[in-house]
């Protein structure tokens, strides 16, 4: 393994290096200045190889511009790439924040969690960058406190270390594996946030993304680790008793949460159009909304039924294999209309 870099040093007569922010199993990432740009801040990630021959650069540069492409408000940019020493890095940009994480803990020392309007609220700004990602055929893959970042300048959540960018090296050394060789997928992601199809196979979906975004809710709303959370014997989240949060909160947060990919939403422009559908409701005139429990029994949120589980894999905790067996695309979101009270005719008056 290579030594990591130190204060001072310069890379490719562009970047000085600050100092080390992180470093993990698959790279270092550091916290530097691009002197081509009047010394403005930029971050700095080193992946750690085990071979960097020209085959795995070529790569290795291909997956970078993708990932360069990548151009959303709440995305940091990334800049560039380059190799120096045999050594591969990536260039992206500073944001000056704080993580969700700090800022969790923060509040832990006064006995305090993120109460359900800033979670709702969180989950609106955040779900839209997801969407934009899962467009571009692109996946987070480690979405988690720490990788979710308020911004200072305008206190907009930013989704920061990106899991696609951990992969680019991975998918040098599992594409170029010799031929006749069975190919492990890369399990990117944290232990906890990431769903069981993504530890245990590397597999990775839209809803995948979902999934660890849930677990995040659920750790600000309750303060509490995810593994205290979930009954590793059962297979389910049991959170709801660490909480107070309303039932359609719950609701959307399990769906989220279902083991089976095929249980959960199908894209983040559906659970926003389920956020969209409750806040309606809530915005209702109060006598509407009491003409509507008086007439009509209301089945319990939420009002279309449960998607079936996919062919062959069971109910919940069935360890077999999932298919990308969704909803059917027509299925939508039933609201309740407010009928017309009745009123009955006044009887005909006798002539005098």
């Amino acid at each position: 393994m290579s030594t990591p870099l130190t204060p001072g040093m310069l890379l490719r007569d562009r970047y000085r290096i600050r100092e080390a922010i992180a470093e993990g199993g698959m790279g270092r990432t550091y916290l530097a200045e691009d002197l081509e740009r009047f010394c403005e801040p930029c971050v700095i990630k080193e992946f750690l190889a085990g071979r960097t021959g020209p085959k795995e650069r070529e790569l290795f540069a291909r997956e970078a511009a993708v990932l360069y492409q990548i151009d959303h408000p709440q995305i940091p940019r990334f800049r560039g790439h380059f190799e120096e020493g045999g050594r591969l890095f990536l260039v992206q940009e500073y944001i000056d924040g704080v993580t969700l994480r700090e800022l969790l803990q923060e509040r832990q020392t006064r006995d305090q969690v993120f109460p359900e309007s800033e979670v709702v609220e969180l989950l609106l700004q955040i779900l839209p960058v997801l969407g934009y990602l899962h467009r571009q055929n692109i996946l987070h893959r480690d979405v988690s406190p720490e990788n979710l970042m308020v911004r200072s300048r305008d206190r907009l959540p930013m989704l920061i270390d990106f899991g696609a960018s951990k992969e680019v090296l991975a998918l040098a050394t599992e594409n170029l594996a010799p031929e006749g060789h069975g190919i492990t997928a890369t399990v990117v992601g944290k232990f906890g946030y990431a769903p069981p199809e993504q530890l245990q196979t590397g597999q990775a979906f839209p809803n995948s993304d979902l999934y660890a975004l849930a677990v995040t809710a659920v750790e600000l709303l309750t303060g509490q680790n995810p593994a205290a959370l979930y009954n590793a014997r059962e297979l389910r989240w049991e959170w709801h008793d660490a909480a107070a949060v309303s039932p359609v909160l719950a609701n959307i947060l399990d769906r989220m949460l279902a083991r089976q990919p095929g249980q959960r939403y199908r894209s983040a422009e559906e659970v926003l159009t389920e956020f969209v559908a409750w806040k309606s409701v809530r915005q209702q005139p109060k006598t509407v909304v009491a003409t509507v429990a008086k007439t009509v029994a209301a089945p319990p949120y939420p009002l279309c039924p449960p998607p079936p589980n996919p062919p062959g894999t069971g109910g919940p905790g069935n360890g077999s294999r999932c298919r990308w067996c969704l909803w059917p695309p027509g299925a939508g979101i039933g609201c309740l209309r407010a009928p017309r009270p009745h009123t009955a005719a006044p009887a005909p008056r006798r002539p005098p």
